[in-house]
């Protein structure tokens, strides 16, 4: 009897898996826009440019800090040397990280998120995206495109699947990774902005992965796809 229930329960938990995975209905949607604006919380429609301020200013003033500590201290780490390159490994990941948070308030600058005041919003994206090797302008156009056609298969830019007709054999399903390669005169270039550069670009590709290729996240083409879905 306790075998036969844990075969069940196997069973169970195997059905509820590929359920997940399965396609997701294109019957259509019982709400609309009105009805999905009513269910947010009137404050998260609310933008302070005090706030946005102050998480500038924070990731900004932690970049200098870290860049201090960098070009002052690790020349005189003592010996062994793997003190030195430990200290640049850190150094790289977390400069990374905090460069990715400038990225994404560039990115909410781009949605005019960042305050009331869209010349402002358009100055402070690109001055930021500028330093991180971003277009902002063609960025946030292109970006205004896939979010009025996300899971479009026909005009979405982000990660849209083949269809199985144009798959062939040689095709696969990875993660294409772009790395930006830039020429410098000194290495401590590279070390202090080039690398820092490179995990940001490595962050955006691994969000963009992952918020648009899920296997039960659907794509549809122009006969079943509306904006609510």
């Amino acid at each position: 009897m306790g075998g036969g229930d844990n075969m069940s329960n196997t069973t169970t938990k195997t059905e509820q898996k590929k359920n997940h995975l399965h396609r997701v209905k294109c019957s259509k949607l019982p709400i609309t826009i009105g009805d999905i604006k009513k269910a947010i919380p009137p404050h998260c429609f609310q933008r302070s440019l005090l706030r946005s301020l102050f998480y500038l200013a924070r990731d900004v003033i932690f970049v200098c800090i870290f860049y201090y500590i960098a070009i002052t201290y690790f020349r005189v780490l003592p010996s062994p040397y793997y003190y030195y390159y430990l200290a640049w490994s850190i150094y790289w990941i977390v400069q990374g990280c905090v460069c990715t948070g400038i990225w994404v308030i560039a990115h909410e600058c781009g949605h005019h998120a960042f305050s009331h005041y869209p010349w402002l919003n358009d100055t402070v994206g690109f001055i930021l995206h500028s330093v991180l090797l971003t277009p902002y302008f063609s960025w946030k156009y292109s970006h205004r495109r896939h979010h009025s056609n996300t899971n479009s298969l026909e005009h979405d830019e982000n990660h849209v699947p083949k269809l199985k007709s144009q798959l062939r054999w040689c095709d696969c399903n990875c993660l294409r990774v772009v790395s930006h390669y830039f020429s410098t005169r000194t290495s401590l270039v590279v070390c202090i902005y080039g690398v820092p550069l490179l995990i940001v670009n490595g962050f955006i590709l691994l969000i963009t992965f992952l918020h648009h290729t899920h296997p039960s996240l659907p794509h549809y083409d122009i006969f079943e796809w509306d904006w609510l879905r």
